[in-house]
């Protein structure tokens, strides 16, 4: 234990170095933290609504306005939550599956517009039945979405409206992972080296104005919540890490 704690202290040490260096210098350091090799894995976790998007509409080629889709049509759903769908359910797992993969969905069963994200399906009550959607695009007032079983066809960008949905909601589904704050490298740890992460994205930033964090990855990184990844970040993910590694509670405060 003793031995681990050196190490980490050495560690945090060096980060701190770094992150010293950098705040008067980012210019020199941006090279020596090699920036453009450190994201050249990866993962599922760093998905975003834009790759969502961009995966959900490519399949407007094959799946156009007015293709026949109907109650005899179902898919094998890999989200988890539901084995299979027929229909307008169907259609929407499988554009899920598109862009989400393997990825498991969770289900919540209260409305919150303001969870609700490009990719995500919304089940709500219709007279007779149910509906299944996706979401394309986030408005204030509600959602352009693209469905299945509409008259027994396929349609793409109708608007629905929070007033239409709050009185029939039943169900909003969703696959993005949840972020914990400080893990940037998704490892479901918080250590020195998501604080180098950030460190070498701030440096990145200050050189070249061009971030290369994804929104999930952004998200993790900004714990103070000031909508911005920089320096400050870094030291309170060293902060908390120095204090998980000796044993104390550790808070983002």
């Amino acid at each position: 234990m003793e031995l681990h704690k050196k190490i980490a202290s050495v560690t945090i040490a060096a980060v701190l170095t770094a992150l010293n260096s950098m705040t008067l210098n980012s210019s020199a350091n941006a090279a020596d933290l090699k920036i453009d090799n450190i994201f050249s894995v990866g993962t599922k976790s760093d998905i975003d609504s834009k790759s969502v998007y961009n995966t959900i509409i490519s399949m407007k080629n094959k799946y156009p306005d007015g293709t026949s889709w109907g109650n005899n049509n179902f898919y094998s759903w890999k989200g988890g939550v539901y084995a299979t769908g027929y229909g307008c359910a169907g259609f929407a797992f499988m554009l899920s599956d598109a862009a989400f993969g393997n990825l498991p969905a969770r289900k919540y069963e209260i409305y919150n517009p303001s969870s609700v994200r490009v990719g995500d399906i919304i089940n709500y009550s219709v007279p007779g039945s149910n509906h299944f959607i996706v979401v394309l695009e986030v408005l204030d007032d509600g959602y352009i979405i693209v469905e299945g079983n509409v008259n027994q066809a396929i349609y793409w960008g109708r608007k629905i409206t929070h007033d239409e949905i709050k009185p029939a909601f039943i169900e909003h589904l969703t696959r993005y992972p949840i972020i914990e704050s400080g893990d940037v490298n998704f490892d479901s740890a918080v250590d020195a080296s998501d604080a180098s992460l950030v460190l070498a994205e701030y440096a990145k930033m200050q050189t070249s104005g061009k971030p290369s964090f994804s929104e999930a990855r952004v998200t993790a990184a900004d714990v103070n919540n000031d909508g911005v990844v920089d320096a400050s970040d870094a030291s309170k993910i060293l902060a908390y890490y120095a204090a998980i590694s000796t044993g104390k509670k550790a808070t983002w405060n």
